[in-house]
């Protein structure tokens, strides 16, 4: 006996969109311009005038300087000068990736023993990951950093058939963060620096030590996560002094604990001994405080204006008519100046033991059963 199958629906066809930056996990809702819109900090003046004190108390940090002044001679030369700076964008997210949870002294190390043991980066393609861990070794974590250079360049070979990123250069910040985001093992953290650093982009990445010193001078609310702190920063700081800030909060946070407290580790904070001890003065919840009150300003406005709206009515009890914007009578005031209002025109329910008249049926069956008790 044959089985007669139905017919199979055709499934609804897909849209494939092209998907975002990674800059949130799944299961997260992020607004994607700016999760904190109504926090009114850091305001122009706060970034300027940090940036200002953190610059005259450091100085300009000299491991930054050579890309200061790639930005520099690109804003005055044009972007060609950026294409003929030594360092590529290749090694610049190669040099970021190694850079994750370690010093910079090895992050350093790990590059130039990599370079040394695998000079181009074709051969760091033909390698085994042996190898490649071998050399970077220096740096920590070197399996899950060879997987992931590896990962790199197999899809940047396979996609654009070269072992080259120069191409970003002529993209916009948006689909930068999109092209790198594809890659396996690369976040937003990853992303920011390469644009900053080697594409000469106006960004503002948030590591550790600037998310930290973000909270304590009250810059992000204190729920922020470094995902949020980093979208509200890039949102909030002008683009001239995102280069500038971004490395003298890195370098201060490296250098000064004073200016963050921990629950579990007090540490005495010293008048003068730390630049942002001005700003730390300010509250942090201060944000948190003015959108509570514009908040709580918004609910009392919304409710005066409903209670005008039921000013105009009046309210019906047992049957009467009461305005309940009327004033509190005194003995004596008749119903109407009580705010109580008996219309003439209605059914009056008479009881047929006292004739007495009640202005609904209940009222009166309640009369009537109170004669018949006493009957």
């Amino acid at each position: 006996m044959r089985k007669q199958y139905g017919r199979k629906r055709k499934p609804a066809p897909v849209e494939n969109k092209p998907s975002p930056a990674k800059l949130v996990r799944k299961g997260t809702e992020i607004n994607l311009n700016d999760p904190y819109p109504n926090y009114p900090r850091p305001t122009p003046e706060e970034c300027r005038a940090v940036r200002d004190d953190l610059l005259a108390f450091h100085g300009f940090p000299q491991q930054f300087a050579k890309y200061r002044e790639q930005r520099l001679r690109s804003v005055s030369n044009g972007d060609e000068c950026s294409r003929s700076t030594k360092e590529s964008v290749l090694d610049g997210l190669v040099s970021t990736i190694l850079s994750q949870n370690t010093t910079d002294a090895n992050s350093q190390k790990s590059f130039s023993s990599l370079k040394s043991a695998l000079p181009t980066w074709e051969d760091v393609f033909a390698a085994d990951s042996k190898c490649i861990e071998n050399a970077i070794r220096c740096g920590g974590l070197a399996p899950t950093k060879a997987a992931c250079i590896k990962n790199l360049l197999n899809c940047l070979l396979e996609k654009r058939g070269k072992l080259c990123l120069e191409y970003l250069r002529d993209l916009s910040v948006d689909e930068i963060k999109t092209e790198l985001s594809q890659f396996k093992g690369i976040g937003p953290k990853t992303v920011a620096c390469v644009l900053m650093f080697n594409l000469q982009q106006d960004d503002f990445p948030v590591d550790t030590h600037i998310f930290q010193r973000a909270k304590a001078i009250g810059w992000v609310p204190t729920e922020a996560d470094t995902k949020r702190t980093y979208l509200h920063l890039n949102k909030r700081i002008p683009n001239e002094l995102k280069f500038d800030l971004n490395c003298l909060l890195f370098t201060h946070g490296k250098a000064c604990r004073k200016c963050i407290k921990k629950e579990d580790n007090q540490q005495k904070t010293e008048t003068g001994s730390c630049p942002l001890h001005n700003y730390l003065s300010i509250p942090k919840f201060v944000g948190s405080v003015l959108i509570s009150l514009s908040q709580t300003m918004e609910a009392i406005i919304s409710n005066l204006e409903s209670l005008e709206t039921v000013s105009d009515k009046k309210l019906k009890l047992f049957g009467f008519l009461i305005d309940p914007c009327a004033k509190g009578s005194k003995d004596g005031e008749s119903i109407e100046e009580k705010g109580v209002s008996i219309p003439s025109n209605r059914k009056k329910f008479k009881c047929q033991f006292c004739c007495k008249k009640f202005a609904n049926s209940q009222a009166l069956g309640g009369h009537q059963n109170a004669h018949k008790k006493k009957d």
